[in-house]
């Protein structure tokens, strides 16, 4: 059974029309944040936990990204989300509607960030937070690695989990920064030139026949882009609104073709 079929008949229709609601607001890209997971124990889970907190705030504040914190505890999920794989048995995890809600958002997404730790020390004078951060992107095949340093004096600091949970700020406002310029590279038109239109239209085939038509939406967006005045790829993603039931996005197209 294809997904949107399932989520049709455990939520009658519910899910589909806030996904088509989301696609009509959805003019800034959508960035998922992924938590960084626990790491060690005490200072150094707090470290990461400030610094998923400060990226979060600072891709907030910028007001030009839509931002969606991926907090889903089913590790299947999120690869899945990441790989757009993802299949019926994958959303079974997710009992709430809300849930599923946010999993077929994330679908939709133009760029994931999962950001870790990749080092930590503290000689009780300075501390020092190494973030290495993944920066997924629907225009391309592998992550970019962006390495984000956060370093504070600490020597007035006797609270070791205050004095890690600030470095770990540091540290994700550096990471956002380094976030913000890798995203805003990658929506500049020099980004768009690097895309193969035909490549694109075939892949979106792909997700087509595979059911993925959040993800064949992308891809043929992406083609259009390059050539807007291509007839095939419009309606190829006229088609794609259409089996992801956004009807009012698909007449649209098709009036374009």
């Amino acid at each position: 059974m294809r997904i949107l079929t399932m989520i049709a008949l455990l939520l009658g229709g519910i899910v589909l029309s806030g996904l088509h609601a989301a696609s009509l607001a959805a003019e800034r890209p959508i960035v998922l944040v992924f938590p960084t997971l626990k790491q060690g124990d005490g200072v150094e889970a707090e470290a990461a936990s400030a610094a998923v907190l400060a990226i979060l705030d600072d891709l907030a504040k910028v007001g030009k990204l839509d931002v969606l914190p991926f907090d889903t505890a089913n590790p299947m999920v999120t690869r899945a989300v990441l790989d757009g794989t993802l299949t019926a048995q994958d959303l079974k995890a997710t009992e709430s509607p809300e849930g599923i809600m946010k999993i077929m958002r994330a679908l939709r997404m133009d760029y994931a960030v999962d950001p870790r730790i990749a080092s930590m020390v503290s000689d009780g004078k300075n501390g020092r937070v190494d973030l290495q951060i993944s920066l997924y992107s629907t225009r391309r095949q592998k992550a970019q690695i962006l390495d984000a340093t956060g370093e504070l004096d600490v020597s007035k600091i006797e609270n070791s989990t205050v004095a890690a949970q600030r470095t770990g700020k540091v540290a994700g406002d550096v990471g956002a920064s380094e976030i913000i310029k890798a995203i805003q590279n990658l929506e500049s038109g020099d980004a768009d030139a690097g895309i193969d239109p035909e490549a694109a239209y075939k892949t979106g085939m792909e997700h087509m026949t595979a059911g993925r038509y959040g993800n064949a939406i992308d891809s043929f967006a992406d083609a259009i882009r390059v050539t807007p005045k291509n007839a095939q790829y419009r309606y190829a993603l006229a088609s794609a609104y259409e089996a992801a039931k956004l009807y009012p996005d698909a007449e649209m197209e098709y009036r374009r073709v």
